[in-house]
């Protein structure tokens, strides 16, 4: 029973790859670079807008005008990904920059809220005079 269904598997995956579109592989790449420039923290808001437009173009039948899109993006998000990592680097020193100081107000508020107290008091009272009082004392 076995040996008489390895024809017709054969048959169906010869159909399945002679029915994918070459297409599919493109866009499907390019999808995955977008995410993962997505997830880097780079703008891709155009590039899906363009891919977009790309599928609406091959689904109009216009599939030379697809393939010079599909290109152009390419070219885009190979561009994209050597610099995704310094956009990366730079955005994550931000945000942890922004968690240390957060973090360091306290300290610093501990710091120099004293300092500063002692320093206006000695600022405002530099003028005042010292009298000696009479007969207060020894």
């Amino acid at each position: 029973m076995l040996r008489a269904l390895w024809p017709v598997v054969l048959v169906l995956l010869v159909a399945y790859t002679a029915l994918c579109d070459p297409l599919d592989d493109r866009v499907s790449a390019l999808l995955r670079d977008v995410e993962y420039l997505d997830s880097r923290g780079v703008d891709v808001s155009n590039i899906t807008k363009s891919l977009d437009a790309a599928i609406r173009l091959y689904d109009a039948n216009r599939t030379s005008e697809t393939m010079g899109m599909l290109d152009s993006i390419s070219s885009e998000v190979d561009a994209l990904k050597s610099q995704a990592e310094g956009i990366y680097l730079r955005r994550t020193v931000a945000r942890y920059g922004v968690a240390a100081l957060a973090l360091s107000l306290p300290l610093i508020a501990y710091l120099a809220v004293p300092r500063a107290y002692l320093y206006l008091w000695f600022r405002l009272r530099r003028g005042w005079l010292v009298r000696k009082r009479r007969g207060g004392g020894k």
